[in-house]
Parts: structure tokens; sequence; C-alpha cells
């Protein structure tokens, strides 16, 4: 006999017959607010289980409802003035923040440089 219990999101314990237990923890895409979103709103860098950029940032907008408005515009897109890069790029569906996350993805939330 075997069964898994979740304690939390975060990890899993399975216990089997023999009482071995091993501890499962679902590698995440890791989320970072650069220092200057961190000014007007507080955000600490997260691991979130999410398939896009969009399913990462409504996880974070779900804890966070205050961000959502400074990284999106009422339509729900990107702001012109922020910038997210996943694993090193920057996104290139900056509308409907569809691009792929890995288990492993690394994810900055920036506010974009402009100027000459």
């Amino acid at each position: 006999m075997s069964f898994s219990i979740a304690p939390s999101r975060h990890a899993a314990i399975d216990y089997t017959e023999n009482f071995f237990v091993r501890i499962l923890i679902p590698h995440m895409a890791h989320i970072v607010f650069a220092p200057a979103i961190q000014r007007h709103v507080a955000s600490p860098a997260r691991d979130i289980a999410a398939a896009t950029v969009r399913s990462a940032l409504d996880a974070v907008f779900e804890l966070q409802p205050e961000l959502r408005g400074y990284i999106l515009d009422d339509q729900a897109q990107l702001r012109r003035h922020m910038a997210i890069f996943v694993d090193g790029r920057a996104i290139a569906d900056r509308r409907g923040l569809g691009d792929a996350l890995r288990q492993d993805s690394r994810v900055y939330v920036l506010q974009a440089l402009s100027g000459g």
C-alpha cells in the first residue's frame, strides 16, 4: 500500500508500506521583481508553478493584487515601461504574455530603460 499527501503546494510526502518517506518538491519557475519595482510595490522573489508568463504573473497577482496595475495596463497587456525576461531573453508576447516557462525558468520583471 502506498499513498501521498500534499501538506502544502510546494511539497508532497510519499508514504509506503515500509514507512519509507521521501519528500517530493516540484521544480518551479523563479520570478524576481527588480528593485525599481520594489520601490513602488514590495514583492519578494517567488517560486511559481506556471506554464506561461501570464499564469506566473496571475499567481503573483492573486497574492498581491496591488502589483497588477503597476505591471499590466487596462487591457491586461504588459505596460510600455516594463520588460520581462525569461531565462535571459526578452519575452516575445507582450500582449498575451503566452511565452512558455520551463520548470526551472528564471523570470525577471523590470522597468524598461529608454533614452539616448
